[in-house]
Parts: C-alpha cells; structure tokens; sequence
C-alpha cells in the first residue's frame, strides 16, 4: 500500500495486488464453515476486478452462498461451466458481509446461473449487486 500523511491522517493512495484475480471453484473444493454451511469463497487481496470459475464436477448444482472480501466498488464476474448450473443464494433481508443482491431473481432468495452463462456483481457496501446479467440464450438465469 502505498500512503501519504496529510492533515494529521494516513490517506491511502494506492494499493498493489500480488494474487490473481481468477479464483478456480469446484464443487469440492468449496468451503465449509458452520456458520453459513457450504458456499464461501474469500476474495481478499484480488484487485478491483475478480473472477469466480465455478465448474460443478458433478449434476448436482454448485452452491455459491458468500463472497468474503474485496473494497466497494470491486466488480466480481461468475462465470458457470461443468456439468450442472450454478445455484446463487441471495438474501436481501441480512447485511451480512459478502451475501447477494440479484435483480434478475425478483423476490426469489435464490437463482440458477446456467452452464456457460455468467454474471456481474458490484461490491456496495456489504453486499455484492448484481450489475449485469450476460444470457446466452433467454434462459440462461432462471429463478429457481
């Protein structure tokens, strides 16, 4: 990180990422944590550009809960491949650090990302928005 003292405070004027910012995702490698249960993928120290590759290894849909990490403003792109969709939890009800916000769900507190489909998320304060849907036919997300 790089700093400058100005008016009696450290203003931070840039920031240096060492990690790609493609993270593999499988089923299995999913984590696990008690708290939330299956679907947390941590995204700290990624840079301002993130992308989550979640390929299910089996016909059972991957499960993405949570996205721990990454400053406001941070645009997260899901791109779905393998042999089943992707099934996205969102929750518009907690201000849980890390959870989704979907527009193209509605009222749903969950959607299915079709294989070889993707979406973009935007980090606002908490929560990760969802900023553009990309289909590659009409029914690429689907409420589930």
């Amino acid at each position: 990180m790089e700093l400058i003292y100005h008016n009696s405070a450290w203003v931070e004027t840039n920031r240096s990422y060492n990690s790609n910012n493609v993270i593999n995702v499988t089923s299995a490698s999913l984590n696990t944590n008690a708290a939330v249960g299956t679907g947390q993928v941590v995204v700290r120290g990624r840079g301002p550009y993130s992308v989550l590759f979640l390929a299910s290894e089996t016909t059972t849909p991957l499960v993405l809960r949570q996205v721990i990490g990454g400053e406001p403003g941070t645009q997260l792109t899901l791109l779905v491949n393998g042999g089943s969709d992707a099934l996205i939890i969102v929750n518009s009800a907690s201000n849980i650090d890390g959870l989704f916000t979907s527009v193209t769900s509605g009222s749903s507190t969950q959607f299915r990302l079709a294989s070889s489909a993707s979406v973009i998320f935007t980090k606002f304060g908490t929560r990760w928005i969802e900023a553009r849907p990309v289909f590659i036919n009409s029914g690429a997300v689907g409420v589930a």
